[in-house]
């Protein structure tokens, strides 16, 4: 959760934890969005001691990925409420629901779609970071 694999790897799970973080914590309690965050960080570490033991485990992706997945549940659940007038203003079509499913797909799937390629693609065993801990806490949160 302190060890980061470069800048990049640090500066997205700090984008991450903010963004998603803050909007979360506008809708339910501070403590219950640490508490999400806190749990799928334990998950994300067990799903890749299980599934890749032998691979560096690096960031707190398995947090971050658990304020996605409890992000997605809340946009699933209050789905009905976010698109109520979001053709008629423009402040909220950014917020309706569409707009954060597309912004929760490109995000997550675009992440994790970059940690397994550089998972796969590093032939250095020493160096290279499983993505086994995004599916743990993606679960975890949702």
């Amino acid at each position: 959760m302190f060890i980061h694999n470069g800048y990049v790897h640090l500066a997205f799970n700090c984008l991450l934890q903010v963004v998603l973080g803050l909007l979360l914590e506008i809708v339910h309690k501070f403590w219950r969005v640490g508490l999400v965050y806190l749990l799928g960080v334990i998950a994300g570490s067990l799903a890749h001691s299980v599934s890749d033991p032998f691979v560096l485990l690096a960031g707190a992706s398995g947090g971050c990925y658990a304020l996605i997945g409890a992000h997605l549940a809340t946009v699933i659940m209050n789905w009905d409420i976010m698109q109520e007038g979001w053709l008629k203003d423009p402040l909220n079509f950014i917020s309706s629901g569409v707009v954060r499913l597309i912004l929760i797909i490109l995000l997550g799937g675009g992440d994790t779609g970059l940690a397994i390629y550089a998972r796969l693609k590093n032939p250095d065993e020493r160096t290279r970071v499983g993505f086994s801990a995004h599916f743990g806490g993606f679960i975890a949160g949702y």
